[in-house]
C-alpha cells in the first residue's frame, strides 16, 4: 500500500518529495509541498500518477478553500504516461457546496451524480475500478458516501452506484493511481491536497443498478445484486 502526506520543506517539487510522483503528457504543471500539503499550480493543467502502485483505488482529501472554482482538480486511477485515467471530479459549484460530482475517461465525461460537499470544508475523494469479465466497473465515493450516477431514459430515470465501461469501449484494464491537481488554464486558486493513499477497498454492499459508458454517455445495463 502507497501513501504519501507531502510532508517536506516548502517549495519542494512533488517528484523530489518522492521520485515516485510522475506527470502526465499535457498535465505538467508543478506540485510543490506547502504546509505539508500538496499545492497545485495555476494557470496550467497538472495531473500526477504514482508510479510505485498498480492500485485500482486511489483517495485523496481536497483541503477547504474559499476561492475555488469546479471540474478543475480531483482523483485517478489507471493513470498512464499520457493518460489521466478514470477519474473523479467535483464538477458543479452553487454558492460554497459542490453539488455535482462526475467520473471522466481522461478528458472525456462519462456520468455524473448529485452531491453536498461544501468548499468550506476538506473533502474526501475516493474513485475505484474493479475487472468484470472483460468490462470495467467504475465507483466513487465524496466524504464516505457512494456517489449515485443517473440516467434518464424514455421519462423514465434510472440511477445506481456503479458505471460500466464495456470492453467494446476500449476500457482502461491498468496504469497507477493518483491526482489531478488542475486542469485548466483559466485563473483559478491553487489547490490544496493532503493524505493521498492507493488503499484498497471492496465493492459495496447492496443492490446495485448498473449503467453502461458507450460514446461518453451512461446507458442502462442491468441490476447487480450484492
Amino acid at each position: 500500500m502507497a501513501s504519501d502526506s507531502f510532508t517536506n520543506s516548502n517549495g519542494t517539487a512533488l517528484s523530489t518529495h518522492d521520485a515516485n510522483w510522475s506527470t502526465v503528457t499535457g498535465f505538467t504543471g508543478s506540485v510543490t509541498i506547502q504546509s505539508n500539503q500538496a499545492r497545485g499550480p495555476d494557470f496550467a493543467n497538472s495531473a500526477y500518477r504514482y508510479t510505485a502502485s498498480s492500485s485500482d483505488d486511489s483517495q485523496v482529501v481536497k483541503k477547504a478553500q474559499a476561492a475555488l472554482g469546479n471540474n478543475r482538480y480531483g482523483v485517478s486511477v489507471r493513470m498512464g504516461s499520457a493518460s489521466i485515467g478514470y477519474s473523479l471530479r467535483l464538477r458543479t459549484l452553487s454558492g460554497d457546496n459542490f453539488t455535482e460530482a462526475a467520473i471522466y475517461k481522461h478528458t472525456t465525461f462519462v456520468g455524473s451524480g448529485s452531491i453536498s460537499a461544501s468548499r468550506l470544508s476538506d473533502i474526501t475523494l475516493r474513485v475505484q475500478a474493479t475487472t468484470n469479465g472483460s468490462d470495467q466497473d467504475i465507483r466513487a465515493w465524496v466524504n464516505g458516501s457512494a456517489v449515485t450516477f443517473g440516467y434518464s431514459e424514455a421519462g423514465t430515470t434510472y440511477s445506481g452506484t456503479v458505471l460500466t465501461d464495456p470492453s467494446a469501449n476500449t476500457p482502461i484494464t491498468s496504469g497507477a493511481p493518483g491526482f489531478i491537481a488542475n486542469n485548466g488554464s483559466a485563473a483559478q486558486a491553487e489547490t490544496y491536497f493532503d493524505d493521498w493513499d492507493d488503499l484498497l477497498g471492496g465493492d459495496p454492499e447492496g443492490s446495485l443498478i448498473q449503467g453502461k459508458l458507450l460514446r461518453g454517455g451512461l446507458l442502462l445495463g442491468g441490476v447487480l445484486t450484492r
